[in-house]
């Protein structure tokens, strides 16, 4: 053992003992906590269900993503006709051209925030469509036909 002097402000110089080669072990750490659930059975989360909320945003979203798609393919096609226009009579097309070009870089983070969360809405939509107790039920009966 190895005596360190120290002096703290508050209390003043003290003597503590550092214990600098020691045989213990480290403290254990606390068991992970189970995942919620009934004891001992491991499954899948279970399934929540989609609101009409939802439902509606996820088209909504989806929608305005497929709108700002078009009108984006209608800039590009519409900056090619203002360059061969530029191109044969008058340069200010050139300009009109090189304008929309980055008004079409500008809705590329638009077309991503609504694209990205609108699809996966759908997704989760057409999976919870799938696994309602409609479809199960329905599908038991056409399979006994």
């Amino acid at each position: 053992m190895r005596a360190v002097t120290a002096e703290v402000a508050v209390t003043g110089p003290r003597t503590v003992e550092l214990d600098l080669m020691s045989d213990q072990r480290p403290a254990q750490r606390p068991a992970p906590r189970p995942l919620p659930g009934p004891p001992g059975e491991y499954g899948p989360p279970r399934f929540q269900e989609v609101s009409a909320g939802y439902r509606h945003w996820a088209r909504v979203l989806l929608w305005l993503a497929i709108a700002v798609a078009s009108l984006m393919v209608v800039a590009f096609v519409a900056s090619v006709l203002f360059l061969v226009k530029a191109d044969g009579d008058d340069a200010a097309y050139g300009y009109l051209a090189i304008i929309l070009w980055f008004a079409i870089a500008a809705a590329i983070p638009v077309l991503l925030a609504l694209g990205i969360p609108g699809i996966i809405m759908t997704r989760r939509v057409r999976q919870q469509e799938r696994l309602s107790h409609h479809a199960v039920y329905r599908g038991a009966q056409t399979g006994e036909r």
